[in-house]
């Protein structure tokens, strides 16, 4: 199943030589993250990724995916709605396929998620004008 682009924006990470880790791998991985994980640790457990830099300076990201879509590369401008892979389990060790869809403030796991701290309506409005649905 394919996973496109809910923004238009620039790939500015793209997994291309995403390696699983091994089963004794993973479970250091998961003993090391648990008082917190570091971005690159972070990285490791959402599996292969797709980062997306939108016009405003935020950025989403894809994860767990199974492949990028052929010829997607950094530097590539996608439209909302444009393939940019497809959905997969990687970083999980199994399990059914999911995407893990975080948007960002700016850099991820280095400013916070988009609209962190906001509640009802106020996170509805910014939801739907960052998504073009006003």
């Amino acid at each position: 199943m394919g996973v496109v682009a809910a923004q238009g924006g620039e790939v500015v990470k793209v997994d291309l030589d995403y390696k699983e880790p091994g089963p004794e791998a993973f479970r250091a991985l998961l003993e090391r993250v648990k008082e917190g994980a570091s971005p690159e640790e972070m990285d490791r457990l959402r599996g292969l990724e797709v980062h997306l830099r939108h016009p405003d300076g935020r950025t989403s990201v894809y994860a767990h995916l199974q492949a990028p879509y052929p010829g997607l590369r950094v530097g590539s401008r996608v439209h909302r709605g444009d393939p940019i892979g497809y959905l997969g389990n990687t970083g999980l060790q199994g399990g059914a396929p999911r995407l893990l869809f975080e948007v960002w403030e700016g850099e991820p796991d280095r400013s916070p998620f988009l609209f962190q701290g906001l509640a009802g309506e106020a996170l509805l409005r910014q939801a739907k004008a960052f998504f073009g649905l006003e």
